[in-house]
């Protein structure tokens, strides 16, 4: 069995970065935890799934609020 380049640089994020859960998520955005599980939902917020639990890397959360960031133009 094969492992992709893709898979590996996961695994290797996955092993540095603590994951964190739908409620941390909305506790750092200061939203409801329905309004984080519809960004996942949408797409707009990467997550990983483990069984049925949703887990958010942080990394991916920075990424998401760099994106919303305005520049008052």
């Amino acid at each position: 069995m094969t492992t992709s380049r893709t898979d590996l640089l996961l695994t290797n994020r996955l092993l540095t970065n603590r994951l964190l859960t739908i409620q941390q998520t909305a506790d750092h955005l200061q939203c409801c935890t329905k309004t984080v599980r519809r960004l996942v939902q949408t797409g707009e917020l990467p997550h990983v799934r483990r069984g049925r639990h949703l887990r958010i890397l942080p990394d991916d959360l920075a990424r998401y609020v760099a994106s919303c960031r305005s520049t008052g133009r």
